[in-house]
């Protein structure tokens, strides 16, 4: 009988070591595989939102945990090909915006097929997309520019009303949102006719206004590809483009974008 019983311990013994051995093993498999993951996409997968959903070891609960790892990676992806391939040059503000709102909610799969389909659509419709981006972001910057009107166009001075607080009485430095934006859509289409590449941040003519503001107060930012602004103590940024052939390729898209919609004059 002793002997029987010192069988089965000594077997149930070797059961659990024996699995405790296989359970070490793939857990830590488990956690560089994880790991080096983490490392190609650049993105901790270790993140407790990712790890929440199978906070109890559930069988069911591993399909959420997967998930929502896949929303990092291809969120973090989608991020990247907006850096490394100037989509944003190809799409204007909206379309940047509705699609950085989806990447937060649930970002689509990434794939090579979805990449260069993106890709190839955004190239055969950026006259499209960057003339109506143009026509819009000059309808939310000024009043006077108007809708479904043949006399829309493009001067050499562009007013842009009470950018900032007026001084001296400043007691804040900065701009809405959405006039940041509209100011790099700017020159984000500009860069685009005039072959230049965007600046980046600190560079571009958002933060040079901004810096110029909390520095000097007034004063002008020129930039080289023909158009520069000027700041007044009103709050009030004037643009102005110095550059006729700009001018030329900013009409175009505005008649682009009119092309079909209107009668012509007369």
């Amino acid at each position: 009988m002793n002997n029987d019983n010192q069988l089965i311990y000594s077997t149930r013994t070797e059961q659990i070591a024996a699995r405790r051995d296989e359970a070490m093993q793939k857990f830590e498999q488990g956690m560089r595989l994880i790991a080096d993951a983490s490392a190609l996409a650049e993105i901790s997968l270790f993140h407790p939102d990712i790890m929440k959903p199978n906070i109890f070891g559930l069988p069911e609960s591993l399909e959420s945990t997967l998930e929502m790892g896949r929303c990092y990676i291809d969120r973090t992806c989608w991020q990247k090909v907006f850096k490394e391939t100037k989509l944003d040059r190809l799409w204007n503000h909206e379309q940047t915006r509705a699609f950085y709102e989806q990447l937060r909610e649930k970002p689509p799969v990434i794939s090579l097929a979805v990449l260069k389909s993106t890709l190839r659509d955004a190239i055969a419709r950026r006259k499209d997309t960057l003339s109506e981006g143009f026509v819009t972001l000059l309808t939310s910057l000024n009043r006077t520019y108007k809708n479904n009107t043949q006399t829309f166009t493009m001067t050499s001075k562009l007013i842009l009303p009470r950018v900032f607080e007026p001084l001296p009485l400043r007691t804040w430095n900065c701009w809405a949102p959405q006039t940041s934006a509209s100011i790099r859509d700017l020159e984000n289409i500009i860069c685009i006719c005039s072959g230049q590449q965007t600046p980046g941040p600190r560079t571009d003519m958002t933060d040079l206004l901004l810096a110029l503001r909390d520095k000097e107060g007034t004063g002008e930012i020129r930039n080289s590809t023909g158009w520069r602004c000027k700041v007044f103590a009103n709050g009030n940024v004037h643009v102005l483009l110095d550059d006729q052939s700009l001018i030329s390729s900013l009409n175009d898209l505005i008649s682009h974008y009119f092309s079909g919609q209107l009668p012509a004059k007369g």
